[in-house]
This record gives structure tokens, sequence and C-alpha cells, in this order.
């Protein structure tokens, strides 16, 4: 690391996890190189969490300068909170887009299946699949879209997800939702991520990102989320640093670093997708409680980077 604001030649370089000198936990940091006009030092974040980090120097004087953020590729902003939330106890989807021609989701109170209503309120959104129009119909497969979340480096989404026990599932090219795009620009260079209802009881995740396509990340030991029997906790954590993770139901199913996007955004985002295996007329999936939070917003607590982010 490298600090080029001074106030004074340095004697000691501390990194904590607040902005409060006085009571963060501090960690001392191992100089490289002092001179009056800069400082390298070697990081270390032993025992300080998830950040985000400050770092204090303290001159030959005593003197302590005032805390500067430390960004860490990665890891939490200084500045975070929920700026969007899904509004379907409204009973509509107003605050979401159409997808060109196609139907958007439906507000509904119960379920097909009658298994589970909605996970919060009473008020959870639909969205349906039929297989047995043309795919360039609008009932072919419902669904609702995001193309404008404010966000520097850092996103978060999380939601609830149920699919119905009506709900086929195909092996070569099946239902797809949480489908978010990278657009850099270009068409040669096609990056997105979703989730996929194949046979079992997990949902793999498969995304591109910097051009490159990593393994699938397939469902860990233990994991239920395509289950109809739950309502499951779906989340991902995207970072332009090149840091992509995912939980189902808590559990971290996908955790990659290295795929670096630069300033192009993870948007639009589409709460279902395609479905190209046969399938027959009805199949439903069901999403509550979806919120998005970014390093754009304000007044939350936890940590994107860790999937604790949560709203006062």
């Amino acid at each position: 690391m490298v600090s080029r604001t001074r106030v004074g030649p340095a004697s000691l370089i501390e990194v904590g996890d607040s902005s409060n000198y006085t009571t963060a936990k501090k960690v001392y940091q191992e100089p490289i190189y002092l001179s009056e006009s800069s400082s390298q030092f070697k990081l270390d974040l032993t025992g300080l969490g998830a950040g985000p980090y400050y770092v204090w120097v303290t001159n030959n004087s005593g003197q302590i300068s005032q805390p500067y953020t430390l960004v860490v590729p990665g890891q939490p902003s200084a500045s975070m909170g929920r700026v969007f939330y899904d509004n379907f106890e409204s009973g509509n989807t107003n605050l979401w887009e159409k997808d060109d021609f196609r139907n958007k989701c439906t507000v509904v109170a119960a379920a097909d299946d009658a298994v589970l209503g909605p996970y919060a309120g009473t008020k959870m959104v639909r969205c349906m699949d039929n297989g047995t129009v043309r795919y360039d119909t609008p009932e072919s497969f419902e669904t609702l879209t995001l193309s404008n979340i404010p966000y520097t480096n850092e996103i978060f989404i999380r939601t609830r997800m149920r699919p119905d026990k009506n709900l086929e599932r195909t092996g070569v090219s099946p239902k797809k939702i949480l489908r978010v795009f990278n657009w850099v620009g270009v068409n040669t260079t096609y990056n997105d991520m979703f989730e996929s209802f194949y046979p079992g009881s997990g949902l793999p995740t498969a995304f591109i990102a910097g051009g490159t396509q990593p393994p699938t990340s397939y469902p860990k030991a233990g994991d239920n989320s395509a289950s109809s029997d739950f309502w499951h906790k779906m989340e991902y954590y995207i970072n332009t640093s090149g840091v992509i993770k995912v939980w189902h139901d808590g559990v971290l199913s996908t955790n990659y670093s290295g795929y670096p996007t630069g300033n192009a955004k993870w948007l639009p985002f589409y709460i279902t997708s395609n479905w190209s295996d046969a399938h027959d007329a009805v199949n439903s999936v069901y999403f509550d409680d979806f919120e998005i939070f970014t390093d754009k917003g304000t007044g939350g607590t936890g940590s994107m980077a860790n999937g604790t982010a949560a709203a006062p």
C-alpha cells in the first residue's frame, strides 16, 4: 500500500476497523519504505473482520492523522445501504420494468400449489412459464426487470424464492431465474449469471465474467434451494474488482475472484429468464422480500461482501 498524504515523518502506521481511533481495533503495519513524501507498508488485516478499514499515520511528534479510508478489492465500502425494495405489498409491480413484449409477473396472495403463502406480509409475486406457446409471444414466460440501480463498485441482491410444485425440472436448458447481465458495450463479450432448475435438490449457478466462463458452481451438500416445500434465501454479491459470491439459504455456494469487469455495470437484472427445454403450460415460481443494497446507498448495517447487509 502507498500513502502520499503526510502529517510529518511517519513513525507508526496502523489500520483499524472503524474511523474512531480511540475505539477502533487497530493492527500495526510493517513499513516497507518511508520518506518525506510517501509511505509504503505491507498490509495486515489480521483480526479486523470484513471491513471497512481505516488508516492512521502517527508522526515522530506523536501527531495522529485523520482516518484515511482504505479501499481493498472485494471488501465492503464505508457507505452502504438499501436502494431498492420490491413493493409487492402494494398489490402491483409498478417499481419494476417490463421486458419488451413479455408479460410482467403478477402479484398474488396465494400459491397455485397451496403449500405456502407469501414469505413476508400478504403479497408475493408469481412468475409463470407456458411451454405450449411460441417463445416470441407475451405469455411464453413472465418476468420483471431492473435496468437502473445506482452503484459504483458493489451490488448485493437478496430475495426469497420458492418454486411451485407445478414447475417442471428439465435437464438440458431448464428454467432460469435471477439473471443479471454485464453489458460491456460489445456483443462479442457476453457476460451474465443465473440459477437454473435442473433435476436435483439445489440450483447450480452459471456465469461468464470478464469474457471468461469459470466452471458452473454446483450445489453444495445439503443445498435444497430447488425444493418447493420452503422459501429459500438467494443472495448475490458482485464487486467490479472481480469478486462474485452467491449464497443459497445462507450457505456460500459460489466464491470467485479474479474476474474484473471494470466500469461495466452488472445490469439489467431479470427476476426470471428463458427456458428452452420442452415444458407444459403451467409452471410457477414465487418471489418475495426482494431487496438490493449498493455502495451508493446509505444507512445500511452489516456487510454486502459477507452477505449480512441489512436495512435499518
